[in-house]
C-alpha cells in the first residue's frame, strides 16, 4: 500500500522512533518524493537570522524561503506582505520589500557575513559540518520539534532535519533499513537542497512601504 504524497510529508516531519512500525509501509520512493518537495532553506538556513516560518507573524502568512542567485540574500515570501512588512523592517539583516510580476511577495534579508562559511555547506549538503554555533541557532530558531514530549509519559520526539544535523545512530539505522542502503561516515542523513531552496531574482521590483523610524528598527531583534 502507498500513502498519498501530503501524510508521508507530514510523517517524516513529525517522524519520532515510536512510529516505526507505521512508517515502514511507507513505498520507498514515496520516502525520496517527501524529501525532495521539503525546502530546507526554512530550517537550517533562515534560523540562523533567529527567523522561523512563525513569525511572519503566523505559518499561515508564510509561503517559503528561498537564497538569491549570489547565496548572499534570503528571501522570504509572504502571503500578505502588508500585516508583517513594518515588524520585518525593525530586523537587522532586513533588506527590502519585493514583488514581482506575477504578485508574489518578498521580505529580502542579508545573510551575515559569518554565516557564510555554513552557508556554503548548505549548499554542499554537508549538514553535518555545520558549525556548532549554527547547529545551536537551528536548533532554537527553526522552532522544530527537540526531545518535545507529546504527552506526560511518552517517548521525547526530536525532528528528523534536527537528528540529521548530528547524524544521529537511530536515523541512520532507519534510512539503512527503509531505503536499502548503506551509510558511511561521509554521508549525510539528508538530501542536497533542492531547486525549490533557490530563486531568481529577475523581475523583483520593490513594493512600496514607509520605512520605520530609526527607533523602531533593531528594538525586537537585539
Amino acid at each position: 500500500m502507498t500513502l498519498p504524497l501530503h501524510v508521508v510529508i507530514s510523517i517524516l516531519i513529525e517522524w519520532c522512533f515510536n512510529y516505526f512500525m507505521y512508517i515502514s509501509t511507507v513505498n520507498k520512493n514515496d520516502i525520496l518524493a517527501a524529501l525532495n518537495k521539503d525546502n530546507l532553506t526554512n530550517y537550517y538556513v533562515l534560523p540562523l537570522l533567529r527567523l522561523n516560518k512563525h513569525r511572519f507573524p503566523s505559518e499561515e502568512n508564510f509561503v517559503d524561503s528561498y537564497l538569491d542567485e549570489s547565496r548572499r540574500t534570503i528571501l522570504v515570501e509572504v502571503r500578505n506582505l502588508a500585516i508583517i512588512v513594518t515588524r520585518m523592517m525593525g530586523h537587522p539583516d532586513y533588506l527590502a520589500s519585493l514583488t514581482n510580476d506575477a504578485g508574489r511577495c518578498f521580505i529580502q534579508f542579508k545573510i551575515p557575513e559569518k554565516w557564510y562559511p555554513d552557508v556554503g555547506i548548505f549548499l554542499d549538503g554537508k549538514y553535518s559540518k555545520f558549525s556548532e554555533e549554527a547547529k545551536d541557532a537551528i536548533r532554537i530558531h527553526s522552532r522544530l520539534p527537540l526531545q518535545v514530549r507529546p504527552e506526560k509519559d511518552a517517548t521525547p520526539r526530536t525532528d528528523t532535519r534536527l537528528m540529521a544535523i548530528d547524524r544521529n545512530p537511530q536515523l541512520i539505522e532507519f534510512w539503512q533499513r527503509e531505503l536499502g542502503v548503506e551509510l558511511d561516515e561521509s554521508d549525510e542523513l539528508m538530501l542536497m537542497p533542492g531547486k525549490g531552496c533557490f530563486i531568481s531574482m529577475e523581475g523583483m521590483r520593490p513594493a512600496t512601504f514607509q520605512p520605520p523610524t530609526s527607533q523602531t528598527r533593531n528594538s525586537e531583534w537585539i
